[in-house]
């Protein structure tokens, strides 16, 4: 979990940025004010800029899309606080490409790819502003776009995948 302060400075280079590491999607909604409270402080206060916070938010790290489909959470707090809120590691440093089979890929939206798939619930998650992304290729952020550009999952249909996968971590 990162806090970042607006782009400022020649170029539009990133001046400050605090970190809370995963504080924040763990902590409960008095604990997140003040965890957001203390992020503006140690970027250079209220008129620093901070105006963005990234959270992991994929499959592997579900509990995010889950809370911002009951209007909980991190996701929910920041966008209260006036706060961008960016997904990073949609792909878990990649290794959902190897770990989503094709069976629930094609669970999540027919004809995906496991990537696509992967980002598509990442996209269409409530409250996000959009998904920090690497890739090896142009063809394969091209693709990203076209996901995250694309028809997103209805929040029903993203309750099922959420319930899903978090029942198998249960099991």
């Amino acid at each position: 979990m990162s806090a970042l302060a607006e782009p400022v400075g020649v170029g539009g280079l990133l001046q400050r940025e605090g970190r809370l590491d995963g504080q924040l999607q763990r902590a409960g909604p008095q604990e997140r004010q003040h965890l957001v409270r203390l992020a503006r402080e140690a970027s250079g206060g209220p008129q620093s800029g901070l105006s963005a916070i990234q959270l992991p938010v994929s499959l592997i790290n579900i509990v995010p899309i889950k809370d911002a489909l009951t209007e909980t959470g991190p996701l929910i707090d920041a966008h209260e606080a006036g706060l961008q809120m960016w997904a990073s590691a949609p792909l878990h440093g990649g290794k959902l490409v190897r770990l989503v089979n094709a069976r629930l890929a094609h669970y999540i939206s027919e004809g995906a790819s496991p990537a696509e798939a992967a980002l598509l619930v990442t996209a269409s998650t409530p409250g996000l502003t959009g998904m920090l992304i690497s890739t090896s290729s142009t063809e394969h952020w091209t693709s990203a776009a076209t996901v995250a550009g694309g028809p997103l999952l209805p929040k029903n249909r993203l309750k099922d995948i959420s319930d899903l996968l978090l029942s198998r971590e249960k099991a």
